[in-house]
């Protein structure tokens, strides 16, 4: 995931505040973090918005995801699939 992130991703720990520009290893640390840059397309995210998201993937026959990230309090996630090669 590191490594194809863009060289200074948007960050924020709290969206209401606004977002942040730095370097990856600090924006790396923050509880929202941009993946993909302005140019190339390296994740596609999906927002998934009901309980049990996690495993909603299975459900509707989809592949896995590379990473999966589940808010532990309603169970909705986002979904993230890392391309082979970027568009």
């Amino acid at each position: 995931f590191r490594e194809r992130l863009p060289r200074k991703p948007y960050y924020s720990d709290e969206l209401t505040t606004g977002l942040r520009i730095a370097d990856v290893a600090r924006a790396l640390g923050a509880r929202y973090i941009q993946p993909n840059g302005p140019t190339h397309r390296h994740w596609i995210v999906f927002d998934v918005d009901h309980a049990a998201a996690t495993l909603s993937w299975d459900d509707v026959g989809a592949p896995a995801p590379n990473i999966t990230v589940t808010n532990k309090a309603n169970g909705h996630a986002h979904l993230i699939y890392g391309l082979d090669t970027p568009i």
